[in-house]
């Protein structure tokens, strides 16, 4: 952010060109079936073919549109094309088994109707933290509205609160702040997630018995494999809203990261997710890490200090490598421990607590 340095531009359609083009697809397409008030229980996958189509066909009309300028892009986009249809399919699908129904898409915080995140920083400088969020699905239950934030991803994503306490995935805590602040009389969490618009196609692993598989068998693997993943909210009533398969004689969800036990009456241990006080902790530490990191920022520390993860570092990817100058002989990586532990498995819920606390002052 210092230096402004940018990649030169070259006519390509890069991985980031790739997830932008998808992204403007699923958005239009959610917002024509919210629009025109179609029922997502009307919706097939021949509809989904039809309208993807008009869609791609809509994009390519632009001028010096890339996808259509030689044979290998036009094959690209028939194959892009394919793999759209068939994550709408999994998506729809996802939202047709609960009672959530999406109505936000392509959102933005820090326009007119949602205020952006404001803090005031040491210095008196005054930050607003603005973003977008790609989808918000709604369960209007009889004193709230219930909120799911959906984030695409072009690569299979999870909430670590190892990161999060890191202050490496921040995202969609921030994303669901926003959105509960804009009206906290109104407004409640019930999951936050990402989707996965790379589908997941069964494995080789269940190709044996791929051959016994009958459609509908087939079906379930594929929803198995392209799971919403990320956090849900502890709440019985809440987790049978977001999938009304669950019942006794099904404790496995096929959509989101749910398995209940004891004939479908408690929450499974394996149930990805907060309770609401979990997240009312969570939900306070990212609000103040994002605080921290701005005042970082402002105080001009730009230490050579990446972060390391489970032999993960940001330099196996970075396009910058070359101007970082970061030399393991003399700069040290950033070691993000791992506090979920079979030992201590409240251990992250401790430490975020107690910052919380002193933020605020308390002992």
């Amino acid at each position: 952010y210092g230096l402004r340095a940018k990649e030169r531009e070259v006519y390509d359609f890069s991985p980031a060109d790739y997830g932008t083009y998808c992204h403007k697809i699923f958005d239009d397409f959610f917002k024509g079936v919210f629009e025109n008030n179609i029922d997502w229980n009307t919706i097939d996958r021949e509809f989904i073919r039809r309208e993807v189509e008009k869609l791609t066909k809509k994009m390519s009309e632009k001028s010096n549109f890339i996808l259509e300028s030689s044979p290998k892009y036009k094959y690209f986009s028939s194959i892009t094309q394919k793999n759209i249809v068939e994550s709408i399919e999994i998506m729809a699908e996802q939202v047709r088994r609960g009672n959530f129904i999406p109505t936000g898409f392509e959102t933005e915080f820090g326009d007119k109707s949602i205020k952006p995140i404001t803090y005031t920083l040491k210095n008196g400088k005054e930050i607003k933290l603005v973003g977008k969020i790609d989808r918000i699905d709604v369960f209007k239950g009889e004193n709230f509205d219930f909120l799911r934030i959906i984030d695409y991803k072009s690569s299979k994503r999870d909430i670590d609160l190892n990161q999060v306490y890191a202050g490496l995935q921040l995202q969609l805590f921030v994303y669901m702040n926003a959105i509960l602040s804009s009206n906290k009389e109104r407004y409640k969490p019930a999951g936050l997630f990402y989707s996965d618009f790379n589908t997941n196609l069964v494995g080789f692993e269940t190709y044996s018995k791929m051959l016994d598989m009958n459609d509908e068998s087939f079906h379930s693997e594929k929803l198995k494999k392209n799971k919403l993943t990320g956090f849900v909210i502890k709440d019985m009533e809440l987790l049978k809203n977001l999938d009304r398969t669950l019942d006794a004689d099904n404790l496995t969800s096929e959509i989101l990261p749910i398995k209940l036990k004891s004939k479908g009456q408690e929450i499974g241990a394996s149930t990805l997710g907060l309770t609401t006080d979990e997240f009312e902790i969570v939900n306070e530490f990212v609000l103040n890490k994002t605080k921290d990191i701005c005042e970082e920022i402002y105080s001009g520390n730009i230490d050579i200090r990446p972060f390391r993860y489970k032999n993960k570092k940001p330099c196996d990817y970075c396009k910058y490598k070359s101007i970082c100058r970061f030399d393991i002989k003399h700069n040290k990586y950033n070691n993000v421990k791992n506090l979920l532990t079979r030992d201590r498995p409240n251990e992250v819920f401790e430490l975020m607590n107690s910052e919380n606390k002193e933020k605020r002052g308390e002992k």
